[in-house]
């Protein structure tokens, strides 16, 4: 759980090209700031000096920046008076005081917020820090989880350190809307929402399932021929090839013969134009035996898994399924497509000789 920026704001931030100017302060946020939950950075006395010496004046005035700076002294006082902050402590007293990442990104451009697409600055504030909490995942220099978003959902495909399979989403949906007010048209948009939960897999295993399921709804809608598919290893290369894990499929391989690998690709997936199961379909298993299936429908690929509330029923495809009910956990559509592929071909564990023998006998029997 944690607090993530929804979709409106998170366009602003992307159309003013905000993000590439909260790109530059990487290591000023990412580090010395989120990573270490400090407001103390390297060279931070001018900054806090800076807004004492405004808020401290005898002569100010009641003004957008001396209410800035009363804030930002508030948040220095909150944060000495704790010893220590758990991340999501820090991040929400960072989302209470958004004036300070909304400084550190812009200094004195933050009162310039129409310049930017905003209709106050408080919103621009709001905006920037829930950007910079909700996709800190930017600021790390050793990347090992691909993010995207399509439309309401925020994809995360992650390569853990002993090569397990982590994929999730996360409905990031805020609402907007235009209000008629005394000073004009005023957008009201959501922002952020705190403790967010999110869905996905977890598995214990490695990744030859899931390669094999993106490769077969892509062959269902009808983009098997796609260069991403047909030419691989070319793709991988653009993509600065795949990234190592320290496990011992890793480094010395697996005994995965022909006849498992053949085996494996004869798996069916369940879709809607199976009337009755042959074989045990693919699936996924992940923690606390916990099973996922995935399910093309239509021109959508769902992970379903058993859950006494779902509301999914696959008793149509055999009778084992016979009074169990199943739920979605995952949620791709044909744009997923190409960045599923790139996270799966960069982060596939644990024995990346698998992944190649997959793709090229796909490739092989769809010539």
């Amino acid at each position: 759980m944690g607090i993530e920026c929804l979709n409106p704001a998170y366009d602003k931030i992307v159309k003013s090209g905000l993000d590439k100017t909260i790109l530059e302060k990487g290591h000023l946020i990412g580090s010395e700031i989120l990573l270490f939950r400090n407001i103390y950075f390297e060279n931070c006395e001018e900054f806090f000096n800076r807004e004492k010496d405004l808020f401290l004046n005898p002569n100010r005035k009641i003004s957008s920046q001396s209410e800035t700076s009363k804030k930002i002294l508030e948040l220095e006082k909150e944060f000495t008076n704790s010893h220590s902050w758990m991340p999501e402590e820090f991040e929400k007293l960072l989302i209470k005081y958004p004036c300070f990442l909304g400084k550190i990104v812009l200094g004195e451009e933050i009162y310039n917020y129409e310049k930017f697409g905003f209709p106050t600055q408080k919103s621009l504030e709001e905006s920037i820090s829930a950007f910079c909490i909700g996709e800190k995942e930017i600021f790390s220099s050793s990347r090992t989880e691909d993010f995207w978003r399509t439309g309401n959902l925020r994809n995360c495909i992650s390569l853990n350190m002993h090569g397990d399979l982590y994929v999730y989403q996360t409905n990031v949906y805020g609402k907007s809307r235009i209000e008629n007010t005394l000073f004009g048209d005023v957008e009201i948009f959501e922002v952020y929402k705190e403790d967010v939960e999110s869905s996905g897999i977890y598995a214990h295993q490695d990744w030859s399932e899931f390669l094999l399921t993106a490769l077969k709804y892509a062959q269902f809608i009808g983009e098997k021929e796609i260069p991403e598919i047909k030419n691989w290893k070319n793709f991988l290369e653009r993509l600065g090839g795949g990234r190592g894990t320290a496990t011992s499929e890793a480094m010395f391989g697996t005994n995965f013969s022909e006849w498992e690998l053949e085996r494996l690709m004869e798996t069916p997936v369940l879709n809607y134009k199976i009337e009755k199961l042959e074989k045990f379909p693919l699936a996924i298993y992940g923690s606390q035996n916990n099973c996922s299936y995935p399910y093309i429908h239509k021109k959508k690929l769902f992970y379903l898994r058993e859950n006494e509330s779902g509301d999914v029923s696959l008793e149509k495809f055999s009778h084992i399924y016979k009074d169990r009910k199943f739920s979605k956990v995952l949620e791709y559509s044909e744009k997923d497509l190409i960045p599923l592929l790139s996270a799966i071909y960069k982060y596939f564990a644990r024995d990346k000789s698998k992944m190649t023998k997959i793709l090229d006998y796909f490739n092989q029997e769809n010539k």
